[in-house]
């Protein structure tokens, strides 16, 4: 089974984070109403269509970035545990988490 995920962010949020980064080169005025958001929404829908839409798991752009990692790790361990027929005691999943929820967009 694949495991699926996909971040959310608002309007607001994800225009906000936008405006904060720098770009080489820097966005034309308009770039992110004309451009960037349609494009996300476009995209957005066509994921909805996906054969397997059903098992994407949406988690939100917002939360702590801890928040979501947990979730994933979670859900992975879960995953491969049951993959292996393991009943009893966690996966153990190290991973070294540098991400920034700043640096989604």
């Amino acid at each position: 089974m694949d495991v699926r995920y996909y971040m959310t962010l608002t309007y607001e949020e994800c225009r906000r984070r936008r405006i904060k980064r720098n770009y080489d080169p820097a966005d034309v005025p308009g770039y992110f109403d004309k451009v960037v958001w349609p494009m996300h929404v476009k995209y957005a829908a066509e994921l909805e269509r996906l054969p397997g839409a059903r098992n994407i798991e949406y988690l939100s752009g917002s939360s702590p970035s801890e928040t979501s990692f947990a979730k994933i790790v979670s859900d992975v361990s879960d995953l491969v545990g049951s993959s292996v027929g393991e009943t009893t005691g966690p996966c153990i999943i190290a991973y070294q988490w540098k991400w920034s929820s700043d640096s989604l967009l």
